[in-house]
């Protein structure tokens, strides 16, 4: 299942990381913009490399199997 608020974070971050930003750099600028990460805490570089990971994995399955939102995941 896609959830709409986490596809555009999770294109942001791939736009951003394919232009040349660090997870760090990228985690940093979530945070100032008020962006909530993974279970309403602040994003970290692990947690947008986790996102990255998680959002392959996502793209790689099966369509008919059932994928968990990125929050639930991670918890």
């Amino acid at each position: 299942m896609i959830v709409p608020e986490e596809a555009d974070v999770i294109r942001r971050i791939f736009r951003e990381f394919a232009s040349g930003k660090s997870p760090r750099a990228i985690a940093v600028d979530l945070n100032k913009d008020g962006i909530p990460g993974p279970l309403g805490r602040a994003w970290g570089d692990t947690s947008i490399q986790t996102a990255m990971k998680f959002a392959q994995a996502h793209h790689s399955r099966r369509k008919d199997k059932q994928i968990q939102p990125f929050a639930e995941a991670m918890a």
